[in-house]
């Protein structure tokens, strides 16, 4: 009898239990069903997304880290250690891109070695008029075309040297951007070369500036070719000419030590099949705001390229000089060159890869 009671406990408490769990299944059913009466889907191509399901909502998430090897050679005093090296993360970025309706957006944030993050992007853009897209908010003036391949889709390791000495920033302000098929042109207004995360009204903008580039693509290749320097085996011929000019004026300008600055850009690219080219200069006016009121002409020009030697392998090298003007303190000329290759492990993308290079400083 007592076996038997035991037996009759132990059933009911299956049944007990089984019935929880169904319970439990069914409840998380009706979830998600609620969860789709929403209109609203979630998943992954090519980076995580939620959107509604009519498309006029939609958010997308994704980043890149680059972890990098850095070993320094240089000539130095007795007693200074001659050779250095170790490991960085030099750089670690995250991406939120959507869009509300007509209305795009995008806020990007990166850590360098240092780990701390910043706020690099924050802007809105939709169509004002035909295919013409107004963009309001901090982003990148259209000035170094450079600037504009981001990060990863370099071809060296890094950015040049003239591109480091020269380079605008994050600017703050309205930019117009009209596209055809062969001719692409930008008109913005700003508060600044280097303007990035600055008050309206902490005196560190510049009164004024503008910043106007255009365009002109020719060959088979399409504009998004030239989103990056590489061009993989395979790909058909194209290339690009752009010309670009900024001005500014103001008290207490971040990118000069005058207050006058006016920059004067032009960029070659070339593709083809497994192979590619680059040349760009660029011309920068500084009235240095002294008192015998000197100004100068600095300027910098680099040339590179680069052509893949198997399907996934890319060797590639780049020659750069930057120099100040005759009224600059030091005049004197820095030169750099590069050479190395890119390993696609993801054959065709830049999703991941190895990239090594050399740089040897003349001056």
């Amino acid at each position: 009898y007592r076996v038997e009671q035991d037996h009759d406990w132990l059933t009911t408490r299956r049944s007990d239990e089984l019935r929880t769990l169904v319970h439990d299944v069914l409840a998380d059913a009706d979830m998600r069903v609620s969860t789709l009466d929403t209109g609203v889907t979630a998943g992954y191509d090519g980076k995580a997304f939620i959107r509604s399901v009519d498309g006029l909502r939609e958010m997308r998430f994704w980043g890149f880290t680059q972890i990098r090897y850095t070993y320094n050679h240089r000539k130095s005093e007795p007693g200074v250690d001659s050779d250095r090296g170790g490991f960085s993360i030099q750089r670690t970025r995250f991406f939120v891109d959507g869009n509300i309706g007509d209305i795009s957006f995008r806020f990007r944030s990166t850590a360098g070695d240092n780990g701390t993050f910043r706020l690099d992007q924050a802007y809105a853009q939709m169509t004002v008029f035909e295919e013409a897209k107004l963009r309001v908010g901090q982003f990148q003036l259209p000035l170094f075309h450079d600037e504009w391949v981001a990060a990863q889709n370099q071809l060296a390791v890094d950015s040049s040297v003239v591109n480091s000495t020269f380079g605008q920033g994050q600017s703050q302000g309205v930019m117009l951007h009209r596209q055809w098929d062969r001719v692409r042109i930008w008109g913005a207004y700003s508060d600044g070369l280097r303007t990035s995360n600055t008050a309206a009204l902490s005196g560190q903008n510049a009164d004024y500036a503008f910043t106007g580039r255009v365009e002109y693509r020719f060959g088979e290749v399409p504009w998004s070719a030239f989103d990056d320097y590489t061009s993989f085996p395979g790909s058909s011929f194209g290339g690009f000419l752009g010309l670009a000019a900024h001005y500014e004026s103001g008290d207490e300008l971040i990118a000069t030590t005058g207050t006058e600055l006016a920059y004067f850009t032009g960029s070659v690219g070339l593709e083809g099949d497994g192979w590619n080219s680059y040349v760009m200069g660029v011309l920068a006016y500084d009235d240095l705001n002294t008192p015998n009121e000197t100004n100068t002409l600095d300027f910098g020009f680099l040339v590179q390229g680069g052509f893949f030697i198997t399907p996934t392998v890319e060797l590639f090298g780049r020659f750069d000089w930057t120099q100040g003007g005759d009224d600059r303190v030091d005049d004197d000329p820095f030169r750099t060159i590069t050479a190395g290759f890119n390993w696609y492990i993801a054959p065709n993308s830049h999703r991941a890869k190895i990239t090594a290079n050399l740089l040897y400083f003349f001056d």
